[in-house]
């Protein structure tokens, strides 16, 4: 399948979804401190755009505060790289609000005047989380949300972002072939009108992963200019330097959005 430029956006979505998978799987698993380089975000995001179509008809495959809001995928790979969690939570119209923003200090006043649209859909995809390899981690999450209801803002930041390190290793322990490209499913043999089952549910699956990941890969970042800025969470500030200008309620709300997602994602795949 190649679009009206000569980009081949499947070829891409699956590439750059691998490479979101072991930029953060080494970021978390490995000792080495090797730099794994991300995807183009550009590039990814004109591979979303041209799938808009495709991908709003595999509404079974995406998380449910995607399916049939006919959100433009383009516009959540950009906010998602700019390390906004927006699989499973949050609610379709935040996420509208948040493609709408201009900027990362916009997006971050829409995430705190919406705080109570968000914190009721964290506790609603909890309750929707089951299994015996999360319901500890559930249970902490849960307690994140009754700490944030009660304003409890950097006790909710410190233990969710601890919490959605965690829930990433689980999900590296059980899926090492994340770390290479060894297990991938092969596009090259996908013609355009060629699409069936196993071909549908793997588009699904890429960018639902794509969007998943790509808020791990800025809120992970340890270089200089992310980990020393005041906005947006990273969790090295948060966790080794315990920076003061890293805990309020936006990036309180961010780390708890991010743990949400990642446990939702654990139990819709069976991890």
């Amino acid at each position: 399948m190649v679009d009206d430029t000569g980009v081949q956006p499947l070829k891409t979505l699956h590439e750059a979804t691998e490479a979101i998978h072991r930029r953060i799987s080494f970021e978390v698993m490995s000792a080495s401190r090797a730099r794994i380089p991300m995807p183009a975000e550009k590039d990814l995001i004109n591979a979303a755009a041209s799938l808009q179509s495709m991908l709003e008809g595999l509404n079974s495959g995406m998380p449910h505060n995607w399916q049939t809001e006919r959100l433009l995928y383009r516009d959540m790979i950009r906010v998602a790289a700019a390390g906004v969690p927006l699989a499973w939570v949050p609610p379709a119209d935040v996420i509208r609000w948040l493609l709408a923003a201009g900027n990362e200090s916009s997006r971050l006043k829409v995430i705190e005047d919406c705080s109570s649209d968000i914190l009721a859909s964290c506790h609603a995809a909890l309750k929707a989380a089951s299994g015996d390899q999360i319901s500890t981690k559930r249970e902490l999450l849960e307690e994140c949300v009754f700490m944030a209801e009660q304003g409890m803002w950097p006790g909710v930041q410190a233990l969710a972002v601890n919490a959605s390190y965690s829930l990433v290793h689980q999900i590296f322990i059980r899926d090492p072939e994340w770390l290479t490209a060894g297990n991938a499913y092969d596009f090259t043999n996908v013609v355009s009108d060629g699409c069936h089952t196993e071909f549908d549910a793997s588009i699904s699956d890429c960018f639902r992963k794509a969007a998943l990941f790509l808020p791990f890969a800025r809120v992970l970042d340890n270089s200089g200019a992310h980990r020393t800025a005041s906005m947006g969470l990273n969790w090295h500030s948060t966790v080794i330097e315990v920076n003061p200008t890293q805990y309020s309620k936006c990036n309180a709300l961010i780390a708890l959005m991010l743990a949400v997602s990642v446990l939702r994602e654990i139990h819709n795949c069976g991890y």
